[in-house]
């Protein structure tokens, strides 16, 4: 396994630059990319796990709006607004560039981590309030700052050098979710079973998006659409209603195929 933060810090440190914060940053891209490291996590690292929760829930407790917001949703199980979306989800990407999500999510698995119960990815994603490269949040917002301190004291070679691997950390996130994305699309379309879509799938994958995306345009104020995500489905919902909810499936009544209802709405 290649272990490129703990790489770049030891070269780092070898020219004398503190770099110690950027250590613990590699047990967390171990578990974006390899979830299984989850058993083979120390105790410190869910020390650290649990501190920086309890740290960071003060900090939303503090924004008791956008908690409430979450709290309501969760319960009521009704969609925010579009403007009480944005809200919340720009606090979430706030504190999950404070606190490394994907740790605390993992050491919950092993010992349950106190106050995670509202903010688990699970519910996030349901509510539609889950920033986009959320697992690896914390991890882009730590190199930057480790850059932007390079540059500041003239080491700009060095600063190159985080900023490349920010830069590749970033790429494979967005590949991560069109991955996720496109695995959705073959658990419904995938009709042969051979783990690719084929033309003639594509084909017809392509032809249900054209008709829902017809419905959407004129039902899409009716609750009477359903979500799917990470196994679950929710509904009915309006269309109408919804923000940016990442990467869901979305069928109508009953009465079409599920498609990602990122490929029905206009760009």
């Amino acid at each position: 396994m290649r272990h490129r933060i703990l790489d770049l810090a030891d070269d780092l440190e070898a020219q004398g630059i503190d770099v110690a914060h950027l250590r613990p940053l590699q047990a967390e891209l171990d578990l974006v990319q390899h979830p299984n490291m989850v058993q083979r996590l120390s105790r410190a690292a869910i020390d650290m796990a649990r501190r920086q929760w309890e740290l960071a829930s003060a900090e939303l407790r503090e924004s008791r709006e956008a908690l409430a917001l979450v709290s309501r949703s969760a319960r009521d199980r009704k969609s925010l607004s579009p403007e009480e979306s944005d809200l919340v989800r720009t606090q979430l990407a706030d504190l999950l560039r404070l606190v490394p999500a994907t740790l605390v999510v993992a050491t919950n698995q092993v010992l349950p981590v106190p106050g995670t119960s509202l903010l688990t990815p699970l519910i996030l994603r349901r509510l539609g309030l889950l920033p986009s490269r959320w697992r690896e949040s914390h991890i882009l917002y730590e190199l930057q700052k480790q850059a932007e301190s390079l540059h500041a004291t003239g080491l700009h070679h060095e600063a190159e050098r985080v900023e490349a691997l920010q830069h590749q950390l970033e790429i494979e996130a967005d590949a991560r979710e069109a991955a996720e994305h496109d695995a959705q699309i073959l658990t419904h379309w995938d009709t042969d079973g051979n783990g690719i879509l084929d033309d003639d799938e594509r084909a017809v994958y392509d032809a249900e998006c054209v008709r829902v995306r017809r419905l959407a345009a004129e039902e899409g104020h009716r609750r009477r659409w359903y979500l799917s995500t990470e196994g679950g489905v929710v509904g009915p919902v309006r269309l109408t209603a919804l923000g940016d909810v990442g990467e869901v499936m979305t069928c109508y009544d009953g009465r079409t195929g599920w498609v990602a209802l990122s490929d029905i709405r206009p760009v």
